[in-house]
């Protein structure tokens, strides 16, 4: 569908995860090679065959992901933390002068400091035969690049929008922190097929240009011309900033809405000639169906001097969002649900058109043109070439909304987070004199039960376009009503509602396939198994808690439905009347092929159940405090061998039981309080030498045994004091 599409530097080829370790510690590898082998990278094209290496410090290489003139990216484990990960290593002609070697360490630095969920993280930084090589975290989906050839026909606009959207916000997240992208085009761009999210790579290190690439600049300007705006190509490197960024947003959003580039050419001199000097396509010149007013986002985004684009990508996302809030909730959740990037490629045409009248709608909500934006008023009254009022707050959000709510927040005693929309920097405001000018609310905790109500939900967090979380530890006067709006708002991933017994099975089918929420934790609601079954239904959701509930087998079986579920809360019902679990119950949960975490403290669990639990292929998190365990139920639990932490707490389990548990060579933190365990059980735990953290409060085990299993495991930290003293 998109003009074809070379290969790009290997710095694309790059994934996601989760914990950024010291970057300023260089540890020091060693490599070893096996041979040859070859691979492909994202884009199809082939890797010419090169030594692959078996290890790069400590990282297991998998295999060879990609190659260019920069380097080499491998896919690679991380045994201590059991994780895949994505490897950068550059040639080391790359680095020849310490100047090169400095900026490439000070580059990856900065971006090991960027912290947001559409942007793939920098976990450290190693040292191999004194080349410095990046690790990164690894998603096995597709570049944005490779799905914009693949399929047949542009993405509808409110799917466009909302990919941007979320880029937008990405890069406002670096340029928080100092880092501008400079290379931002689709093949830096991933899907994440867990999280079904596009996520920005190779934040700050794109300065080097692949000469492999016809695309890529060749005459040492960095980037690629397709995607740099006119003072990138003239070389200007002191004028590329973060307004930079925001045209090769507008690149990709004119892409992703026709197709097609808005400047392309036989060469890369003709490309760059057409940056500097020829204004860009309308894209609704290209296709039909998009609004006017994301076709003025484009312009304005792509204009040719910074000065007269959005001051920010925060300003555009603002923007996008405002359209994203003009269009009905039915027709974004066809087209902005991404659960795979095969999905959206064979849509049928009528779920590409958008009705007139919300065009209509979605372009009176972007704003009326600007009269002076590029200072050419007899210009400004032609609606072909000028932008709509795209400023902030105007049509981005509603900034009386959005104090209204940080203040019912802050005066409830609650704590919240916010937005500076003329910084962009996040705030966490204690007290209503700490609030700027112009804001918009992304959480809230509200902990005074008194204040949370139906009609203080509806007065107070109506208009919200940014809340993603919201947390409400106490809340008996919320009812379906509440949760209804609640259930309303368009960027929710967080819902945490607790001890609301007005909220019932109807108000929870409200929740039905939100688009966007990923983790719920209800507590001490009026909900059955019912429900649950609603809350499977939705498409994100990753993690579910509904501990405090009258949990049966109904209630697992119902959760089941959620194949994408990574952590399930299902715990604290052993006091409430009607409870209880069989192994029939724990064998629904076979579906559950992503689950690492599951958590059943003081369940109500039939004697002999866990014998029901089937095998769950990534489990590494179990927790079973206050259970009737047994040390002969034990064995049952070594069909998961990759368990890192165990909780036994309070439970039937005796040195006998240490048999077993020291079976598992990977148990990283163990939790014996209250159990009948002695010294002959700790014996045998030295066997467990990844062993961190270690609780034995009112256990049978002496000072002296803990002190001897101190001295064969001196990394492990023994507890010894009952939680609460």
């Amino acid at each position: 569908m998109s003009e074809p599409r070379p290969p790009d530097d290997t710095g694309s080829l790059l994934g996601k995860t989760n914990v950024v370790s010291d970057v300023n510690a260089l540890p020091s590898g060693a490599l070893s090679t096996r041979g040859h082998a070859s691979a492909s990278d994202v884009t199809g094209q082939p890797v010419s065959a090169q030594p692959l290496p078996t290890t790069i410090g400590r990282f297991e290489v998998r295999s060879c992901l990609g190659s260019g003139a920069f380097g080499w990216v491998y896919r690679a484990f991380d045994p201590t933390l059991r994780r895949e990960v994505a490897i950068k290593l550059p040639r080391a002609e790359r680095l020849q002068t310490p100047s090169d070697r400095s900026r490439f360490l000070n580059e990856a630095r900065a971006a090991a400091t960027i912290r947001h969920p559409h942007v793939v993280p920098v976990h450290e930084i190693g040292e191999m035969e004194g080349i410095p090589f990046i690790v990164m975290g690894y998603v096995p989906g597709p570049t944005l690049a490779t799905v914009l050839d693949e399929r047949t026909e542009p993405f509808a606009p409110a799917e466009a929008a909302q990919i941007v959207l979320s880029l937008a916000l990405a890069v406002q997240a670096a340029h928080d922190r100092g880092v501008v992208h400079r290379d931002l085009k689709p093949a830096n761009v991933l899907f994440d097929p867990e999280h079904r999210v596009y996520v920005v790579t190779d934040f700050g290190l794109a300065r080097v240009v692949d000469p492999d690439d016809p695309r890529a600049s060749t005459t040492g300007i960095a980037g690629t011309p397709s995607y740099m705006p006119p003072e990138q190509a003239r070389g200007e490197s002191a004028a590329v900033g973060p307004r930079s960024d925001v045209y090769a947003l507008g690149v990709i959003l004119f892409e992703l809405l026709t197709g097609k580039l808005p400047f392309t050419g036989g060469s890369v001199a003709e490309v760059i000639s057409k940056v500097l000097m020829a204004p860009p396509p309308t894209a609704s010149s290209l296709q039909a169906n998009i609004p006017p007013a994301l076709d003025a986002v484009c312009r304005k985004a792509m204009a040719k001097a910074p000065d007269d684009r959005f001051s920010s990508a925060q300003e555009l996302a603002s923007t996008l969002a405002g359209f994203r809030a003009s269009v009905s909730d039915s027709a974004l959740l066809q087209t902005v649900e991404m659960d795979s990037p095969n999905a959206p490629r064979r849509r049928t045409r009528r779920r590409l058109l958008v009705p007139a009248l919300l065009i209509l709608a979605a372009t009176i909500a972007v704003g009326i043109y600007l009269a002076n934006t590029s200072g050419n008023k007899e210009i400004a009254k032609s609606d072909s070439t000028q932008p709509p009022n795209l400023g902030v707050p105007k049509s981005g959000f509603d900034q009386t909304a959005e104090r209204r709510a940080a203040e019912w927040v802050l005066r409830s005693g609650g704590t919240l987070e916010i937005v500076d929309t003329k910084s962009g920097a996040t705030l966490k405001p204690k007290a209503l004199g700490e609030l700027p000018a112009e804001f918009q609310v992304t959480q809230i905790q509200i902990r005074n039960r008194d204040v949370v109500s139906d009609e203080s939900v509806v007065a107070n967090l109506t208009g919200l376009s940014t809340l993603r979380i919201v947390d409400i530890l106490a809340c008996p006067k919320l009812t379906n009503v509440g949760l209804v709006h609640l259930a309303r708002l368009p960027g929710l991933t967080y819902l945490g509602l607790r001890y609301c017994s007005g909220v019932t099975d109807a108000g929870v089918a409200n929740l039905e396939r939100h688009p966007t929420l990923q983790e719920i934790y209800l507590a001490g609601t009026g909900m059955t198994a019912k429900g649950i079954a609603s809350l499977a239904t939705i498409p994100k959701l990753e993690i579910l808690s509904f501990h405090g509930h009258a949990i049966t087998d109904d209630w697992l079986a119902a959760a089941a439905k959620a194949r994408g579920l990574r952590q399930l809360y299902a715990g604290y019902s052993q006091d409430v009347v009607g409870s209880g679990i069989s192994a029939a119950g724990f064998a629904h949960l076979v579906r559950l092929k992503h689950l690492y975490l599951l958590d059943l403290d003081s369940a109500a669990v039939d004697l002999g159940a866990l014998k029901g639990l089937p095998e769950l292929p990534v489990l590494n998190q179990l927790y079973l405090r206050k259970i009737a365990v047994t040390d002969d139920e034990l064995v049952d639990l070594l069909k998961y061998p990759n368990l890192e932490a165990l909780a036994l707490h309070e439970t039937r389990v005796t040195d006998k039981g240490m048999e077993t548990v020291a079976k598992f060579m990977g148990l990283e933190r163990l939790y014996l309080d209250g159990t009948k365990v002695g010294d002959d059980g700790l014996k045998l735990l030295t066997a467990c030498e990844k062993l961190e953290y270690l609780t034995v409060a009112r256990t049978d085990i002496t000072p002296d045994a803990i002190k001897a299993f101190q001295k064969s495991l001196p990394k492990c930290k023994v507890n010894t004091k009952w939680i609460g003293e």
